[in-house]
């Protein structure tokens, strides 16, 4: 609930705050990944800046999403499907991000100064794709490492 919390309070945000918001996060990262960001002249560093802006955009939008996704798929890996552990958690896991991701920018676009974009539920969808196959890798290994000590238990409580 958390990261659904967060996903629809950036989607809230005026264009101002929006734009705000992702201009301060832009100049942090600058400062960590650009060598002697400090020591650049102004309109350098504003250059670098505008240059960064766009790929984190569109990593927050993948990340927010990729989180979501991550968990989603966890929740519904837990139900016994009948045809098989991963698949149905796969498809559902999708379309719920699919079908959020086009609410979000639908919500997105009825507040000032912002408008939609499917570029942006394309990145959405390539975060919730990167969630996805990371929670079923995760399940699988540990329904491999707990799975495998609770059958050797089982053995042992036998003998």
């Amino acid at each position: 609930m958390v990261v659904v919390g967060f996903i629809l309070y950036n989607s809230t945000r005026t264009g101002e705050q929006s734009a705000e918001i992702s201009q301060g996060v832009t100049e942090d990262v600058a400062q960590v990944v650009i060598p002697n960001f400090d020591k650049l002249e102004p309109p350098v560093q504003e250059q670098k800046i505008d240059l960064l802006h766009g790929i984190i955009r569109n990593l927050a939008h993948s990340i927010e999403f990729m989180a979501f996704a991550f968990f989603l798929t966890l929740l519904l890996a837990t139900f016994p499907f009948q045809y098989g552990r991963y698949a149905i958690p796969f498809v559902l896991a999708l379309l719920g991000s699919f079908i959020f991701a086009l609410a979000d920018e639908t919500l997105q676009g009825a507040f000032a100064g912002r408008g939609t974009s499917m570029g942006d539920v394309g990145m959405d969808m390539l975060g919730a794709i990167c969630g996805i196959l990371g929670a079923i890798f995760i399940d699988f290994i540990f329904c491999r490492i707990f799975g495998k000590a609770k059958r050797k238990g089982s053995a042992t409580n036998r003998d």
